[in-house]
């Protein structure tokens, strides 16, 4: 991920980003299962899906977070290794739009099987658990960052890369997003589309084709979304 400081306006997105700055090309979404085993190993290391859900506030599934996370460190070591950073589809976007790496927003944070709500951090115990070991549990620390409780706080500004390609402001503040299956009621039956803002399909598409991309969905122009 940084690659996305310093983008030039002369190259695209996916020249730039995807060859040094995302260890893993291809990442799942909700329906994801690929981490089944995973889940239920973190749930049983946890004391069972009440203790858990106590502890971090929700129970295990495959497409956890907590779950991911552990299954790419058991089924691709060497991305694993490559990796500095783990963002989520929303501050993944947020990130390219401001050329920094956004932090988690709390809500998000706390559907990621890796957040104690009572103690407004990350779990240390759940972090260990995915580290594996004393050593690598700082690296897990640096991976998730810092957690954003204000959400009216705006997470930078337009990047020079799209206002000199694209005509948006210079400097205009840049507000975090959040992932669609958060705003929905029915959240855990939903698969996780990237949706991108209409000033960002309409004037940006190529940011659509890179997540299109990362996340193997087939990008549609939507001019009136």
């Amino acid at each position: 991920m940084t690659s996305i400081q310093g983008l030039s306006e002369k190259s695209s997105l996916h020249d730039q980003i995807l060859p040094k700055g995302v260890a893993s090309r291809h990442v799942p979404v909700s329906r994801d299962t690929s981490a089944t085993t995973q889940a239920a190993s973190l749930e049983h290391a946890l004391g069972g899906p009440e203790a858990m859900a106590n502890q971090v506030g929700t129970t295990a599934h495959a497409s956890l977070l907590a779950a991911q996370m552990l299954h790419m460190r058991d089924t691709k070591p060497d991305a694993w290794a490559q990796t500095s950073r783990v963002v989520l589809a929303s501050a993944f976007i947020s990130s390219i739009m401001t050329g920094k790496i956004s932090p988690f927003a709390e809500a998000e944070a706390a559907a990621t099987g890796l957040y104690s709500a009572p103690n407004e951090r990350w779990d240390e115990g759940v972090l260990r658990i995915i580290a594996g070991s004393e050593k690598e549990l700082d690296r897990v620390k640096s991976m998730l960052g810092s957690i954003e409780r204000n959400g009216a706080k705006p997470v930078g500004q337009i990047s020079p890369y799209f206002s000199t390609k694209y005509g948006l402001d210079a400097g205009e503040r840049f507000f975090g997003m959040i992932l669609q299956v958060l705003t929905s009621p029915r959240y855990l039956n939903l698969p996780v589309y990237v949706r991108v803002p209409g000033i960002i399909s309409v004037a940006c598409p190529e940011l659509c084709r890179l997540c299109c991309r990362i996340w193997r969905h087939r990008y549609t122009a939507q001019p009136g979304y």
